[in-house]
């Protein structure tokens, strides 16, 4: 459950760490207090729906949530009017009349109420009190009126991320963002590489492509067979088999078509339908097509990736959006796509599958299929001046911030104008840009180094 708060904090092998937090003599780590604001909900409901709740005596879920919400309706230390719920509008109050529940949605509610308002060490003497064995007879609540309820799905079958955004943040470091000015939805942002020193640094960013590599190239179905294999060591595995497979379909621009991929998963929260090894021909030339769902809303973007990496700047952007425009004119019909060879291997679980399908492509007549949006990725070489690098490392930094600032507001218009010309303006677009120290070489060897070959 951590790991859906916070993916960098892994405590499953620490059993100190668990064991402490069990009986309450120890509270609970700021790794997790200090993000909790900040949480993926769903990703947290989700971990509880797959991964705690199957987990649990199924005669006993309806039990346990009983004795929870009578722990929490008899709570002296709050208001009856304090609301607990994150997913529902629940208080104190209505807690102690619980008769419906969801359970993972309820877990979900009661876990990251607890994470912000509880002290975990409060409860140490009353740990103490408690037989294993009598744990739940001693509090006077009847189960028996919890009626378990699946959750409702209507319409709403989030598509899961496959990236693994542990080492993303460590990798990358947002600077700025800013908007392109166009009519929908859109925005620019611009990164840097994480650094100890004047030049970036591409360790941080390989060892990121590393733990990501095989959920870039391989499906859903695919990654899921290897999953349920008896291999020990089926992330390696993955990953060796992905290097072979990507070595051999090498093209030119596969940092720019990987960093597209991984920008629209980590930063849209828009999870890959494929990626661009996973498209096949009839499905356009796109360097990969995710679902991104509108927030707030049930409505849903198809996003097409689009990137490039040149030592300047605007060359970039003129070859992204020629990119775009050759991604629009071949862009597949919602037909084309939910009844491709690709689209049975990117969600391997056919009642999701089917979901996302009727998203694509609606069945009933005043439903539209999901607008088209274009997410592009862009490097370039950072061209700062020589006597910048005689400055103290902190002041260099501040230094490159600001001409990085000064440099996304003007890629913003020059894009704003070079889409506007070919009338590409009406859709909308998410673009991140991320500068290099030698962007024309670096496309190339950060690749080759990880997967050998002539990338």
């Amino acid at each position: 459950m951590f790991l859906s708060i916070n993916p960098s904090y892994d405590i499953r092998e620490d059993d100190g760490t668990v064991g402490h937090l069990k009986n309450c003599s120890n509270e609970i780590s700021p790794s997790i207090t200090d993000v909790i604001d900040f949480a993926d909900v769903e990703a947290i409901r989700s971990c509880i729906e797959k991964q705690i709740i199957p987990k649990l005596y199924p005669n006993e879920v309806s039990t346990a949530i009983a004795a929870l919400a009578y722990i929490v309706a008899n709570a002296g230390n709050i208001e009856n009017n304090v609301r607990i719920g994150t997913l529902s509008e629940m208080t104190k109050a209505d807690f102690a009349n619980i008769t419906e529940v969801e359970p993972a949605s309820f877990l979900t509610d009661l876990l990251i109420f607890s994470v912000k308002a509880i002290g975990n060490k409060q409860g140490e003497a009353f740990y103490r009190t408690i037989e294993k064995r009598d744990r739940f007879n001693r509090l006077p609540f009847d189960a028996s009126k919890i009626k378990l309820k699946k959750p409702e799905r209507d319409y709403d079958p989030v598509l899961s991320a496959t990236l693994r955004k542990k080492n993303f943040d460590r990798a990358f470091e947002p600077i700025s963002q800013n908007s392109i000015g166009l009519q929908n939805d859109n925005e620019i942002r611009i990164f840097r590489l994480r650094s100890e020193d004047y030049d970036f640094s591409d360790a941080r960013i390989k060892r990121f492509i590393t733990d990501n590599i095989g959920r870039y190239v391989f499906s859903r179905a695919q990654i899921e067979r290897f999953r349920e294999s008896d291999d020990d060591d089926e992330q390696e595995t993955l990953g060796l088999e992905a290097a072979q497979y990507w070595r051999e379909h090498i093209r030119g621009n596969e940092l720019g078509e990987f960093m597209i991929y991984a920008f629209l998963e980590a930063v849209l929260d828009a999870p890959k339908l494929f990626s661009r090894l996973e498209l096949t021909a009839d499905l356009g030339v796109s360097d990969g097509i995710h679902l991104k769902r509108r927030s707030g809303s049930l409505e849903y973007q198809l996003v097409y990736g689009a990137s490039d990496i040149q030592g300047d700047l605007k060359k970039a952007v003129d070859a992204a959006v020629n990119r775009v425009k050759e991604i629009k004119d071949a862009k597949p019909s919602p037909y084309q796509i939910v009844n491709s060879a690709s689209y049975f291997q990117s969600v391997p679980d056919e009642q999701m599958a089917e979901a996302i399908r009727r998203i694509i492509f609606p069945s009933k007549k005043n439903e539209q299929p999901p607008p088209t949006a274009f997410g592009i990725f862009l490097g370039y070489t950072l061209k700062m001046a020589d006597d910048d690098y005689l400055l103290p490392l902190p002041q260099f930094k501040q230094k490159m911030a600001r001409q990085l600032e000064r440099e996304i507001v003007e890629c913003a218009s020059y894009i704003k104008s070079e889409l506007t010309k070919l009338r590409l303006h009406q859709h909308s677009y998410y673009v991140y840009v991320l500068p290099l120290n030698n962007a024309d070489d670096e496309k190339h060897s950060i690749i080759r180094k990880l997967i050998g070959g002539n990338a």
